[in-house]
Formats: C-alpha cells, structure tokens, sequence
C-alpha cells in the first residue's frame, strides 16, 4: 500500500487567453497528505523536492497536456535555488504576494531567468507589491478580488507598455473579462467560465441541445438494444462517429465492429455514454473548448469515485458530472434545463441541490476543482485516492479529446 504521506495534492485551474482558449494551467499544489489540510500548510515549510517530485509523480502530460504550468514558489523556495527538473519551457514560476525583493530573491529570480525560465508575480497590487520585483518578472498577474476590473485595465497599462504579459486572475463574471479584454490584458484566469453570462445568454445549437438530451435518454431508460438503436441512429453523423471511435479504439481493436447494435453489445451502456459523450460535446460549437473538457473531467471523476468506492452502477455518476456544467454550456437556468430532460430522481436531486451519494460525489469533485481538501470527501476514500482520481481524469480527458479529434 503507498504511504499517503507521501502523496502529493494537486488540482490545476486554467489560464485562458482572449479567445477562451487554455495556454496553461496553475497546479493549485497544498502540500502533502498526511501533513496538514491545505489552510494549515506554511508555504515556506515547502521544500524544491517535494514539489518537484509531486509534479514528476503525478505526470505533467496528464494533468497539462502539451501546455505550460505555473507553480506557486515563496521565498523559502527561491531563496534555496532549487534544482528544477522541468524544461524551462513547461514552468512558469510564480513569486507569491508576500514575498519581498530581498537581495537572495532578486538574485534568485535572476537565476531562474537566466536559465530560460519566466517568472510571474502571483496577485499584484501595485499599492502594496514589492516594485524591485517588477524588474524581474515577465508576467503579472492582477488580482480582482482585491481591486475592480476597471483598476486592473489601467494598472495593467504601464506593464504592457514594458512588454510585460498581464494575468487577470479571480476574474468572476463576463463584464469583468470583457473590460479586461478590451484594456489589452492578454490572459484570463478564474471561475467564470461555469457561468452562464459567459455566453451571452445564447442557447446551445440544436443539434448539441438534442445530443445531450440523448445522453439524459441512455442514462434514464431501461436497457433496451432496439431503443438505444434507434435513438442513435436518427444521427448519421453521430452513428458513423461512434462506430469509428469503437473501431479504432486499442481496447476494442480485436472485434470487427459493422452495425450500431454491435457496438453496443460490445461497448456496454457505461461506456457508450462515455464515447458518444465525448464525441457530441466536441460537436458544440459556440462554446469555450474548456468548458466542454470542464464537464468530461468531471463525468470521469465522479465515475472513478464510484469505482474506488467500490459502487457497481457508475453511469449515473458520469452523467451527473457531465451535466453538471450544463446551464454554462446552454446559458439557462439549472432547473429549467433539468426539467427537460429525462432524468431519474436521484440525478435531479444531485444536480439541483447535491443530494445523495451522487450529490456527494459532485460536491467531492468541486472541493478538488479548488484544492479545498478540508471539503472533498467521498463515502470512506481516503484524500490521495480522491486526487489520483482527480488526475487520472484529467489525463482521460486529455487523451480522449485527441483521439475524438482524429475521427
């Protein structure tokens, strides 16, 4: 058994440019299991290996893909120049608020960016921010929990004039990105993109709207192979994706797939509602890309949960995760979409109020989302099976999407 003191815990939250496309994410990283919860860690009790082996451990590709991360770094962290194993390229090193440009610092900060990498100052204010640590810094990050979105966009615009990339971070609604946007910030970072105002209060396209009420129909509906054919098959776009998806899956490689029912046999309802849902959610337009892959991280992980608790019956779990986020995605009220759908009582009450064992779950999911420890349980797992889930369903995610794209 792994010693769950060693474990690290670690959940990411995007960094989205003007376009509401991820460049990178920030590892909210707390410290180690069996330690202390994430409001007891002292920052500068950290040390360079622990945090470099928790990144190596959990596997950077699967919890960032391709993309750049930014790591939380105080001063003890700087100041003990830490022997890095990422590339430059892939780590951004993010100087806390409460550090000082002390001379180690500042000389630390030199170092790092003489070996290639680009250091960003975490919650810039710049009434109370250290200005020494402005010289060292290639990105800002302006916090909008402690100043408007209309004091960001002018403190951001003597930054820009020095060529400096500028972060609104904490941003919370889509009148505060807009307004960020339009002063020339180029990065975003925040919960707002599981608003609905994000979008402009426009509803998803038709065919979205009718691929997720099929998914809300598979999950509801007793086991019949005609019915579930026949919902299929009203899509030919979706009939011949998902036959792809089967045929050129490594798992299903050995079986010679021709028929939907086939598929079905072969695939089960589980895990066809897991590759129809990847492929109609990649069908949405109109939509952020990492909105869509929001909800697929947290079908997955509310699925895995229900594996590690050991619960027979995990596609409900899946598709309380996925819609979830569905009044961000169609832009209407959350008791309005579910009433729409075909829904059991039990993934009502879970979505509308977090009831139940699958409420327990999403709510689980949520405490992860935003590295709230104290709050993600689940039934009786302990917090290191909770973030391997976490991170398993990102790197599902992540190699989901690409093999969908392929089809």
């Amino acid at each position: 058994m792994a010693d769950h003191a060693a474990q690290a815990l670690v959940a990411r939250q995007p960094i989205l440019d003007a376009q509401m496309g991820v460049v990178a994410y920030e590892l909210l990283y707390r410290g180690v299991y069996g330690a202390a919860m994430a409001s007891d860690i002292d920052p500068s009790a950290a040390s360079a290996s622990v945090l470099v082996d928790a990144i190596l451990e959990l596997g950077i590709e699967r919890l960032a893909g391709d993309r750049a991360v930014h790591v939380n770094f105080p001063a003890a962290l700087l100041e003990g120049d830490a022997p890095l194993a990422m590339p430059p390229e892939r780590l951004v090193i993010e100087v806390l608020e409460t550090v000082r440009g002390t001379p180690a610092v500042i000389q630390a900060l030199a170092a790092y960016r003489a070996r290639g990498y680009r250091v960003a100052l975490d919650d810039y204010v710049p009434a109370s921010s250290d200005p020494a640590l402005l010289e060292h810094a290639d990105v800002v990050k302006l916090d909008l929990g402690a100043m408007s979105a209309e004091q960001a966009a002018a403190n951001a615009q003597p930054l820009l004039a020095r060529g400096m990339t500028c972060i609104a971070e904490k941003v919370e609604s889509r009148a505060q990105f807009v307004t960020c946007r339009d002063a020339g910030i180029q990065l975003f970072q925040g919960y707002f993109l599981q608003r609905p105002e994000t979008f402009y209060g426009k509803r998803i396209a038709v065919d979205g709207l009718a691929a997720v009420q099929l998914l809300a129909a598979l999950h509801a509906m007793d086991w019949k192979l005609r019915d579930v054919e026949r919902l299929i098959a009203a899509d030919a776009g979706l009939s011949y994706r998902l036959l792809r998806a089967v045929q050129t899956a490594s798992f299903y490689s050995t079986h010679r797939i021709s028929t939907l029912s086939q598929a079905i046999v072969v695939l089960g309802r589980d895990a066809m509602i897991r590759i129809l849902s990847l492929i109609t959610l990649s069908r949405v337009r109109g939509r952020p890309v990492e909105l869509i892959r929001n909800a697929l991280h947290r079908a997955r992980m509310c699925e895995l949960l229900a594996e590690r608790a050991g619960v027979d019956e995990r596609g409900a779990y899946f598709m309380v995760g996925l819609l979830s986020l569905l009044p961000a995605m169609i832009g209407a009220d959350l008791g309005e979409t579910v009433a729409s759908l075909p829904l059991g009582d039990d993934v009502r009450d879970a979505l509308l109020g977090h009831g139940g064992d699958l409420g327990a779950a999403l709510e689980c999911v949520a405490a992860v989302e935003q590295a709230e420890w104290s709050r993600a349980r689940f039934r009786n797992l302990p917090l290191p099976a909770i973030n391997t889930a976490y991170v398993e369903a990102c790197g599902w995610v992540e190699e989901s999407l690409v093999r969908i794209e392929g089809l």
